[in-house]
């Protein structure tokens, strides 16, 4: 209430000034007439003297009032009601700006989310990704094998932990009605390093990664809500999967999301048996986190130590040699977890943030060409201002107020498209984005976003002020208010926005362009087989329940079976079956040989591709 009572008290003083100076005018006009001058003699005479009426009246108030507080709302009342008065020029500068702003906010919250932002685990600086390649047969990701995993656990001395994980895909039957569900298979270790704390339950120990140990799972927190309703009694009840009832043990947390991956429902540990595990099978993929202090450099070294370990502790599988392995010549491929996760997307993100920048300054441009012609159209205004007094800062100031009002007004309209369409994308379930989840608008979002702000609003802004602080204004006035903006210095500087604008855009049409020809170029390759079109996919899974551990051969008969029933249908010219088809980013890194026959040497895999 103070702050009230002082502003009226204020008003009461700036009254009472202007009262004051009117008459001390009229005494001095006055007393002018009396020594013989005429009323307009006396008028003109005492104003002279007296100097700037309005230029004293505006520094007497300054002495009284808040700067910072008054003459911010008096101005933004003024510009207000100025932008009110050119509906056209505000609108068009508005939209433009929001379009702008909104999309260099929606591709930085993107380039935040995916690059900048680190993974949502403790300390995800010390996570790596553990991966083996070999330049002899051309495999740039074998992934890991049981029997290196087995090794570099026990034996390495700069991993804190190493947790090996993999896909799967399982029915869940008995109560409730039969579905097909996402399954992520882990060893013991592979949550505890990701810091995981479980919402219900507890996690995976040792004892149930063992072979022969009770079949326990783990519920992820989508799966426990949808299935079970979120209550709490589920933890030591049983659910059927794969045919084999499991007890749940746990329940994630809300917010844990594996990696990047599709969401799984259930979480069942690996249960790799030591004692049947041969050499290689790299078919698991493999996480770790680094000792305090190890180095990638040095992790990969001690790793690639345990190599000959692998080869002395573990026999080849049947039908090959261990020389047979020796002979891949594979090494240890250590990588951060997080460039992993994001895989080769940065230089697109990098470059589309580029070209939204460009947009902006495009943008910019636009109003800036727009507010350089209001600006033209209000130099007799200036020119006056001037004559009376006014100072050059206080007219550009007058300007970049209004261009920051635009530019506030435009980002934050761009603030809500941007939210709006984030909104949209994460509700349309586009899980192709790397990190959608991560893809928020942060502190550093909207840092960004009010930095290209104050950046626009000072581009809008420069032209304009450089044109109406110009010296030749009073000049100007004096010539009759012939324009100055109808010169050949105010076409030129137009022309000039308008160049600047065409080759922006020049550049980002060139730029699309060259992008929507590079989509219809990889539209429109060949997949290195006739008739694409008339080639159809699909998955069936044979629980393992139906296959004895006697008898894997079954597992080829019903496959045959599955195939002839397939064939007989009428259309159908061929049929073939088998781990995965052509450019599915699957792979299957174990050698296919015939029984009974031994193989000693590589030379009997393929050299320039991989072995499917």
């Amino acid at each position: 209430m103070k702050w009230i009572m002082q502003l009226f008290t204020r008003r009461r003083r700036y009254d009472e000034l202007l009262e004051s100076i009117r008459e001390h005018l009229d005494e001095k006009i006055a007393d002018l007439m009396d020594d013989g001058m005429t009323q307009e003699e006396a008028e003109r005479t005492a104003r002279r003297e007296f100097g700037n009426v309005t230029l004293i009246e505006q520094r007497s108030r300054e002495v009284w009032q808040w700067p910072t507080l008054e003459s911010l709302w008096a101005d933004t009342k003024y510009i207000l009601r100025r932008l009110r008065r050119a509906p056209l020029f505000t609108a068009i500068a508005l939209i433009t700006l929001a379009v702008a702003v909104g999309a260099n906010t929606v591709i930085f919250s993107v380039v935040n989310g995916v690059l900048l932002k680190p993974l949502s685990y403790p300390n995800p600086g010390r996570l790596i990704a553990v991966d083996h390649l070999s330049q002899q047969i051309g495999f740039k990701k074998m992934g890991i094998s049981p029997s290196i995993y087995f090794v570099y656990r026990a034996q390495n001395t700069t991993l804190a932990d190493i947790g090996a994980y993999n896909d799967d895909e399982l029915d869940v039957t008995g109560s409730g009605t039969p579905e097909h569900v996402r399954v992520l298979d882990v060893t013991d270790g592979t949550l505890r390093l990701l810091g995981v704390s479980p919402a219900l339950g507890r996690l995976f120990t040792r004892q149930d990664d063992s072979p022969g140990a009770a079949q326990t799972i783990v519920l992820t927190y989508p799966y426990w809500q949808q299935r079970f309703g979120g209550a709490s009694s589920v933890i030591g009840s049983s659910i059927t999967v794969g045919g084999l009832p499991r007890e749940i043990i746990g329940v994630l947390p809300r917010r844990f999301h594996f990696l990047d991956q599709k969401e799984p429902s259930l979480i069942l540990p690996m249960q790799w048996d030591r004692a049947t595990t041969t050499l290689g099978s790299f078919n698991g993929n493999a996480i770790a986190r680094l000792k305090p202090g190890a180095s990638l450099q040095q992790a990969t070294a001690d790793l690639e130590r345990l190599r000959p370990a692998v080869a002395r502790t573990f026999p080849p599988p049947a039908g090959l040699s261990t020389n047979f392995y020796q002979s891949l010549h594979y090494t240890p491929s250590l990588i951060p977890l997080k460039e992993e996760v994001v895989g080769n997307v940065q230089n697109v993100l990098w470059v589309l943030l580029v070209s939204t920048i460009l947009v902006l300054l495009v943008a910019c441009a636009n109003v800036a060409n727009l507010m350089l012609v209001r600006v033209e159209g209000r130099h007799h205004e200036f020119a006056i201002r001037y004559a009376i007094g006014a100072a050059r800062k206080g007219i550009s100031a007058d300007i970049l107020f209004e261009s920051s009002l635009l530019g506030l007004a435009g980002s934050l309209i761009g603030l809500l498209l941007a939210l709006g369409a984030m909104h949209v994308i994460v509700g349309l379930g586009a899980t192709n984005i790397l990190r959608i989840r991560d893809i928020n608008v942060t502190p550093s979002v909207l840092l960004f976003t009010v930095s290209i702000t104050v950046i626009a609003s000072l581009l809008i802004a420069c032209v304009p002020i450089l044109k109406s602080t110009n010296p030749h204004l009073m000049s100007d006035l004096r010539e009759g208010g012939r324009g100055v903006g109808d010169g050949r210095k105010g076409q030129a500087t137009r022309k000039a926005l308008v160049m600047l604008q065409v080759a922006l855009s020049v550049v980002l049409l060139i730029c699309s362009g060259l992008m929507i020809r590079t989509f219809r170029a990889m539209v429109h390759v060949s997949p290195g087989f006739t008739s694409p079109e008339t080639v159809q996919t699909f998955g069936f899974y044979i629980p393992e329940t139906q296959i004895s551990d006697t008898s894997p051969e079954l597992v080829i008969r019903m496959d045959e079976v599955i195939a002839q029933k397939i064939a007989s249908i009428p259309g159908v010219s061929s049929v073939s079956v088998g781990r995965s088809v052509p450019m599915d980013n699957n792979s299957y890194n174990n050698p296919v040989f015939v029984q009974n026959r031994t193989y000693a040497a590589v030379k009997f895999l393929p050299q320039d591709s991989s072995i499917s």
